[in-house]
């Protein structure tokens, strides 16, 4: 009984003192809105207000340490589910959540760093155009918009620290 005490006592102590991250997704949300901002068509000139697919995220630190830094800040990113990326290649004409997908994220932002027991929120944002012959573009229309908004959360996100991942969550448990 001795040594179950003393082993009990040594675990407690070792998972204690663990350097290891702790993150916990607190909260998951997702929207499609009309942007304020205004594009134009480059081959005819006129103006346009594309739809923005928006993921909210508030991570919670459980741990005992810093996660993140200010140097190489907490880096959050989004892997679509093979549907969800399909339904994007089929409907807008590439995959929105690939490298170059990048190129259209308006906005990402969040904390650099979550001290013990913070929480902290993250945002991507990305432009949902259309691209069709001849590299012209238009917004997604609402058709697509209805589908995606349906499928939006078939996807993980991958917490990463000073170039290591920490955290991965599957959105859809979040629904």
């Amino acid at each position: 009984m001795r040594r179950f005490v003393c082993l009990v006592v040594v675990v407690f102590i070792l998972s204690a003192c663990s350097n290891q991250p702790n993150i916990e997704l607190v909260e998951a949300t997702v929207d499609i809105s009309e942007t304020t901002t205004v594009g134009y068509f480059p081959n005819e000139g006129e103006s346009f207000n594309p739809n923005i697919l928006s993921y909210k995220f508030v991570l919670a630190n459980r741990g005992n340490e810093s996660i993140g830094s200010i140097k190489e800040g907490i880096e959050v990113t989004l892997q679509p589910s093979d549907k969800l990326q399909r339904l994007s290649e089929e409907i807008l004409g590439f995959n929105l959540f690939d490298d170059q997908g990048k190129n259209l994220i308006a906005a990402k932002t969040g904390e650099p760093i979550l001290l013990p027991n913070q929480k902290g929120e993250f945002i991507l944002d990305f432009i949902l155009i259309e691209l069709i012959s001849n590299h012209e573009i238009k917004n997604a229309s609402p058709e697509f918009l209805k589908v995606l908004r349906k499928n939006a959360l078939n996807a993980t996100i991958v917490v990463s620290s000073k170039g290591n991942e920490v955290a991965r969550f599957k959105l859809s448990d979040q629904q």
